[in-house]
């Protein structure tokens, strides 16, 4: 159900325990399973279409977080794994280096 507009105010109180979890709610899945599958893809098709350059892991998610996310993450070491999932699930790369970043393929 939605909220009318105009017709329920809430309160400070009201919003802390019903608006603000929603957000955290989405939040938490754009960190969980978007981030992870862009950063997936951008690192893949950077690395095969050799038009990346050599940085850390960290700079790479920091760097494409701020370009598509403007935005942070709160979990780097699970963010960093589902990254590393994808990597490998989908695009047969395993990261083999984080610092520089570096892929073995199978």
């Amino acid at each position: 159900m939605f909220l009318k507009s105009g017709v329920n105010d809430i309160s400070d109180d009201e919003f802390e325990l019903i608006i603000s979890p929603h957000g955290d709610k989405v939040n938490q899945f754009v960190e969980e399973y978007v981030m992870p599958e862009v950063i997936a893809f951008y690192l893949a098709t950077g690395y095969y279409g050799s038009c990346m350059y050599e940085e850390s892991l960290n700079i790479h998610i920091n760097s494409i977080i701020a370009e598509v996310f403007n935005g942070e993450e709160k979990d780097r070491p699970r963010l960093i794994d589902n990254i590393k999932k994808l990597l490998r699930i989908r695009y047969g790369l395993i990261v083999i280096n984080e610092d520089p970043l570096d892929f073995a393929s199978y």
